[in-house]
């Protein structure tokens, strides 16, 4: 399946011309104050799948329960794709306001060498691309071990920031031989900083790493 929409006229965020992260304060508070923008162009897309269906190769690993390849699986996979067609090099980015610090990486290492001990980095200022990609996939099932594990799986992989989304939730049933006795298990993990340069706004969330279970009884 594919959808594509274009969008004719969207704000983006930009600091004026010639203004560099070196600028003064002064300059730099009132720019965000103000929130300069323009508008441009954006083009968007997916391509994707969806699939019902057994796996037969997993048969082929040692040792494996047959409900793993003889029951059904539901895999989902995304392609997401985003252009802004009026390029801007020099904008505030939609989620993450780092206009950066003016190193560069050599200039980082040069003054780490001359000053030892001293803790310095380039950190590049934020900026909004032109192509941005966003791929996921999603595993889940219903039926493993005659129906009493069921699981749900999704990463969500972003290549130029190169951040992750990993998911995943699992429920036991029958535990400890008793029908209405059911075990929850999750983990949400995003292996990335709130600060980073993200369109699809993964790092939005990379503080709420989390873990989590429950127990549940069905009285009927």
């Amino acid at each position: 399946m594919r959808e594509r929409s274009l969008s004719t006229k969207e704000v983006i965020r930009q600091l004026p011309g010639g203004f560099g992260a070196r600028a003064a304060e002064p300059i730099l508070a009132k720019s965000i104050q103000q929130n300069f923008h323009r508008f441009t162009p954006v083009w968007r897309s997916m391509l994707g799948f969806d699939l019902i269906r057994s796996i037969p190769s997993f048969r082929y690993i040692p040792g494996i329960h047959h409900s793993f390849y003889d029951q059904a699986w539901f895999l989902s996979g995304q392609w997401l794709m985003e252009n802004y067609q009026d390029n801007v090099a020099n904008n505030i980015c939609q989620n993450s306001d780092n206009i950066g610090n003016g190193l560069t990486q050599q200039e980082a290492d040069a003054f780490r060498a001359a000053n030892p001990g001293l803790r310095v980095y380039s950190n590049p200022r934020c900026k909004r691309y032109r192509w941005n990609h966003l791929f996921t996939l999603v595993l889940a099932n219903q039926g493993l071990f005659a129906s009493r594990w069921e699981t749900r799986n999704a990463i969500a992989y972003e290549p130029r920031a190169q951040q992750y989304f990993l998911y995943t939730q699992n429920w036991w049933r029958n535990v400890l031989g008793n029908p209405n006795l059911e075990l929850s298990m999750g983990a949400i993990w995003i292996p990335s900083s709130y600060h980073d340069v993200s369109w699809s706004s993964i790092n939005y969330y990379a503080w709420r790493d989390q873990f989590w279970f429950e127990f549940t009884y069905y009285l009927l």
